[in-house]
């Protein structure tokens, strides 16, 4: 053991070991004596991290799993100035390059879950939800791709892709295994019409005047020619444009969309640690948004936190938005939300710096996303998504919103606004009807029986709803 191995923590230390000795030689063949020997730890201090065998197996595999998604958001960036068919080419070309390795030894997720077929053992949890997230990261960029069936291409590629895994375990780096890249572009070709560089959802740089850049993806299927009105859509608390690609396809088909991500959020840049979000700095970016693809004025579509920036852009700039639509939306953050969200701590930014955001976001999920309603593959996409977010980027922003209250600017607001909100949400149900009181021209639509997160839990509803609310509001307008 060298020296900088022995400075590790105890903790650390027998993580490595275990890894390097299961991925090896399978975890029923090493026993925890061995783990102990290499580690160089007493017995005491691995029981006092890892109270079982079953315990240390499954922080390994969390482990190799946070190690995956790093290897996997490396390589969409790697293609940040494509489309997401350049994207998911990029990942196929991640997992050739990995399963022809020649230390390859095949999936820890596929090898792990042989040897422990027991559906109830703790590894199995870890197991499926990889392989789920996994499948869903790939339908998400599958539908913004505008694959015709996003959902029969991600599992085409998930095939490939275990396959791969398989046979380079197999067969070794002069196997089969490297060649899953170009059999996947050719899967991809036949779901996706069109070339990779024609179209799609392109992620053009707007460079603020801080220096710092801000992404926006940019969804254009229309004729040149065709300029409707265009929609700009502004995700919620510390997530990212993502959100709404259950939307796009339906949009899209009649509209330009455009999809920014927050400063720190998606694949914009973070700011240095201490930047203070404000209204007005997050206006300003917005604005720059606008300005950067010559959009005098949009439809504008904000979940939670982001249509309460909707809301303060139409107040003070009225000529740019010609619509709200306005999904889960409050007027302020409760007092009852503040504390719940505070988790016993002294408020709800420090409750992210202590949990991380993930794991906050996990301890809380209930309250932003109707669970009786969302699957578990989507409750564990919307954690990973929003665990992309830095705590201390994701405690900054609750902080600015926590600060904001736009009741006394609701009887200014002129321009139309539709509400859209499940009528059993915690945080926004009953603010609604403050909404539609107070706004002149306001129209609320309740979800009966859905709890928070219709944009996500209904989102073809929610799409041709906002359709129909902007041909009758243009028809009006006319």
């Amino acid at each position: 053991m060298t020296e900088a191995e022995r400075k590790k923590p105890a903790r650390q230390r027998i993580l490595d070991a275990a890894s390097e000795m299961f991925y090896r030689d399978g975890v029923r063949a090493v026993g925890i004596d061995a783990i102990i020997a290499r580690s160089g730890v007493a017995k005491m201090s691995l029981y006092r991290n890892f109270p079982s065998k079953d315990a240390l197996v499954t922080a390994w595999l969390e482990d190799r799993n946070a190690f995956f998604w790093r290897r996997w958001n490396e390589a969409e960036a790697s293609r940040a100035g494509n489309d997401p068919r350049g994207q998911l080419e990029g990942i196929l070309d991640m997992i050739a390059a990995t399963a022809s390795h020649p230390k390859w030894r095949g999936c820890p997720f596929l090898n792990t879950g042989t040897e422990f077929p027991e559906p109830d053992h703790p590894a199995r949890a870890v197991i499926l939800a990889h392989k789920r997230a996994v499948r869903e990261r790939l339908r998400a960029l599958a539908a913004t791709a505008r694959a015709r069936d996003p959902d029969l291409l991600a599992e085409q590629l998930q095939l490939l892709i275990d396959g791969a895994y398989s046979i380079g375990q197999s067969l070794g780096p002069d196997g089969p295994a490297k060649t899953v890249a170009s059999a996947g572009r050719a899967v991809i070709a036949k779901a996706i019409a069109g070339p990779s560089t024609n179209g799609g959802a392109l992620m053009p740089t707007i460079r603020l005047a801080d220096g710092l850049s801000l992404h926006c993806a940019v969804d254009d299927y229309l004729w040149p020619w065709e300029a409707p009105t265009p929609v700009l859509m502004m995700h919620g608390f510390a997530r990212n444009a993502n959100f709404w690609n259950r939307w796009v396809p339906a949009i899209a088909e009649s509209r330009r969309i455009y999809r920014p991500d927050l400063l720190g959020c998606g694949k914009s840049d973070v700011p240095a640690t201490g930047y203070a979000y404000t209204a007005e700095k997050i206006g300003a970016q917005i604005l720059a948004v606008l300005d950067r693809h010559s959009l005098s004025r949009v439809h504008w579509v904000g979940e939670s936190s982001g249509g309460i920036i909707g809301l303060l852009l139409a107040a003070a700039h009225p000529e740019r938005i010609a619509s709200l639509v306005l999904c889960n939306t409050p007027t302020r953050i409760p007092d009852e939300i503040r504390g719940i969200y505070s988790l016993g701590q002294q408020s709800t930014a420090a409750a992210i710096r202590t949990h991380g955001t993930g794991e906050w976001c996990r301890q809380t999920l209930g309250y932003r996303l109707d669970l009786d309603h969302a699957s578990p593959d989507l409750q564990e996409w919307v954690i990973a998504e929003m665990d992309r977010t830095r705590p201390d980027v994701a405690a900054a922003l609750h902080e600015c919103f926590e600060a904001i209250d736009v009741r006394p600017l609701l009887p200014g607001i002129k321009t139309p606004v539709l509400l859209l909100s499940g009528d059993k949400s915690r945080i926004a149900s009953e603010q609604q009807k403050i909404l539609a009181d107070r706004l002149p021209h306001g129209r609320l639509e309740l979800f009966a029986g859905y709890g928070h997160g219709v944009n996500l839990l209904q989102p073809e509803r929610c799409a041709r709803a906002a359709l129909e609310f902007w041909r009758t509001a243009e028809e009006v307008r006319q």
